[in-house]
């Protein structure tokens, strides 16, 4: 928990408790399970036969330290870069200490939905073109469906409708390790993020 609650560790956290547990290690239920099963299958399949061909093709060409670690370099590495930002980008849309987290009695679909998350601000370019506008990510929770060049047009509908509830927060560092100090544990019952000393007291 330490390490995944770090400033480091939001990769760690996504590839164990998402990708692992949710994705990978989900049993779906009923009529959908078969389906989910042979796409697991066919997944792990296709992907250890990249990871064979690589380093046979590899091995073949330079020698068996190539063969070990093209596909390391290939594969390996880029999913778990993928991994990290994916994790990060969650991270700092859903834990700061201005978020509240609900009970399982007190959530609800609103509450789920525009007060768990808030609107990162960031260089348009870098949002438009490169993140897909994801940082706008009040509206993606509200309905997914929305196509993401539509994001800050539905953002701002959003927000005028709700303007005591949509957060906004301008995205740096500093309020990047401000969360991660801070919001260690959550008191469902004080409604805030605690860092772990204050379980110690």
């Amino acid at each position: 928990h330490r390490f995944e609650w770090s400033f480091v560790g939001s990769g760690a956290y996504y590839l164990r408790t998402v990708w692992w547990e949710k994705m990978w290690r989900f049993n779906a239920p009923g009529k959908r399970r078969a389906a989910i099963v042979r796409d697991k299958v066919t997944l792990g399949a296709a992907a250890a036969a990249l990871f064979a061909v690589t380093g046979v093709v590899a091995g073949l060409a330079d020698g068996w330290v190539a063969a070990l670690w093209t596909p390391v370099k290939l594969w390996v590495v880029p999913f778990l870069i993928f991994v990290h930002v994916i994790g990060w980008t969650v991270y700092v849309h859903h834990v700061s200490p201005e978020i509240r987290w609900w009970s399982k009695k007190e959530w609800s679909q609103f509450k789920g939905q525009m007060d768990s998350t808030t609107i990162m601000r960031i260089p348009r370019l870098v949002n438009r073109l490169w993140l897909h506008n994801i940082m706008v990510h009040v509206p993606h929770h509200v309905d997914a469906r929305i196509p993401f060049h539509q994001l800050p047009k539905a953002a701002t509908a959003i927000a005028a409708a709700f303007p005591e509830t949509v957060r906004t927060i301008r995205l740096s560092l500093r309020e990047y390790l401000r969360a991660t100090r801070t919001c260690k544990l959550y008191d469902f019952e004080a409604g805030r993020w605690l860092p772990y000393s204050a379980a110690r007291a």
